[in-house]
């Protein structure tokens, strides 16, 4: 099956033991070289790479603008990204400063009057892998789908592919199967997204963080969807 590697394995049951096969993700370490410079490794599934440093590089405050990414060229292992002149001057001033960039940037509180309907919302767990995915769904119904081996790739991936494809970001949800961390919020506070929920669950932090970055924080669970914060955005 694509994006698993075929692995055998000894299995054990009861009173046997038999050889078997299963299968394992297929991950591989890429180094990421941006204006020729190395700036990360990162691991993950050999698809959406595009996505991937295009999301990584946005939503981290690297480039303001995904236009100002001008090519993405991917070999066995590597990763080599062209951009244009500002991301340097970008960059160089946070060097100077000995800061990532969103820890120098006002992000704000995020102000959108999206509303979505919690029917809208339970639709989506259906999209959801058995691998940390995440879910990113417009006011249009327009929807996106990744997964990796983390949550935060997967994020990255799903933000790539949202530009990608035009979605306004500001008026869309966000729904996972991992535990939703404060970095998650912070990168989605800074791209104006101002719904992220999960199946699995948070962490005490993350509701500080959502509330005060005006973020409407929920859980999926049988019962029904858990809002930790800012809750007139779900209906």
């Amino acid at each position: 099956m694509e994006g698993f590697t075929p692995i055998k394995v000894l299995l054990i049951g009861g009173e046997r033991s038999d050889s078997s096969w299963t299968r394992a993700v297929k991950t591989r370490y890429y180094d990421v070289y941006v204006g020729g410079e190395k700036i990360f490794e990162v691991l993950t599934i050999p698809s959406y790479l595009k996505e991937l440093v295009t999301g990584m590089l946005v939503s981290n405050g690297y480039v303001e603008d995904p236009s100002s990414i001008l090519g993405v060229k991917i070999s066995d292992d590597r990763i080599d990204v062209t951009v244009t002149p500002d991301y340097e001057f970008r960059t160089k001033m946070f060097k100077e400063k000995n800061r990532n960039p969103l820890e120098d940037v006002d992000i704000g509180s995020v102000t959108s009057s999206f509303v979505v309907p919690s029917s809208k919302i339970v639709e989506k767990v259906a999209f959801l892998s058995e691998l940390p995915t995440v879910v990113i769904s417009d006011e249009n119904g327009y929807t996106t789908a990744t997964e990796d081996v983390s949550l935060d790739t997967a994020f990255y991936k799903g933000i790539g592919l949202a530009l990608e494809n035009e979605f306004d970001v500001r008026y869309s949800f966000i729904l996972s199967n991992g535990i939703i961390t404060p970095e998650i919020l912070i990168r989605s506070a800074y791209m104006g997204i101002p719904v992220v929920g999960t199946v699995f669950n948070v962490t005490d932090m993350s509701v500080k963080v959502a509330d005060v970055l005006g973020i409407t924080l929920f859980r999926v669970t049988p019962k029904g969807i858990e809002l930790f914060t800012h809750p007139s955005r779900i209906k």
